[in-house]
C-alpha cells in the first residue's frame, strides 16, 4: 500500500513533478487524427499532463500542437485563426508555425526570412501518424 505522499508523487504529472518529468520522455497519443478539423479549421483545446495546448491543422495539412497561451501577451491561441502555414494570435497578430516557431510578429516588424525566434515558444514535437496524433510534451 502506498503512503499518501507516494500516491501523490505517482499521480501528479504536471511540469516539474517526478512522474511528469518521466512521462515527458515518451510519445503520448493526444487525439485521433479524425478529431482535428480540416486544413485551416478552428483549433482544438487539448490538456495533457496539466498543460493547456491547442491542436490545429495548417493550410498544407501539417498538424500543430503548441501551448495555448501566446508567448507575446498570453492571449489564448484557442481563439486564434489558422491561416497560411500556422496559427495567428488574435490579440497582436503573431503567427506561429506548427512546431511553435514565430513566423511573423507584426507588432515588432519581424517577418521570418530564415531568422530564429525559436526561443520564444517551447518546441512541442508533434507527429501525425495514420490515426492518432502523438506528441512529446516539452
Amino acid at each position: 500500500m502506498l503512503s499518501p505522499e507516494d500516491n501523490m508523487r505517482m499521480c501528479q504529472t504536471g511540469p516539474g513533478t517526478p512522474m511528469g518529468e518521466a512521462m515527458r520522455r515518451f510519445w503520448i497519443p493526444i487525439l485521433s487524427s479524425s478529431q482535428l478539423p480540416e486544413a485551416d479549421g478552428d483549433p482544438i483545446k487539448v490538456e495533457i499532463m496539466s498543460q493547456k495546448m491547442v491542436a490545429f491543422r495548417n493550410t498544407e495539412g501539417v498538424v500543430g500542437l503548441i501551448d495555448q497561451q501566446c508567448r507575446h501577451r498570453n492571449a489564448s491561441l484557442a481563439l486564434g485563426r489558422v491561416e497560411k502555414c500556422g496559427i495567428r494570435c488574435l490579440f497582436h497578430g503573431w503567427l506561429f508555425a506548427p512546431d511553435g516557431t514565430v513566423l511573423e510578429a507584426p507588432t515588432t516588424g519581424f517577418v521570418d526570412k530564415g531568422g530564429n525566434w525559436r526561443d520564444l515558444v517551447p518546441d512541442h514535437k508533434s507527429v501525425r501518424s495514420a490515426s492518432p496524433v502523438h506528441s512529446k510534451v516539452a
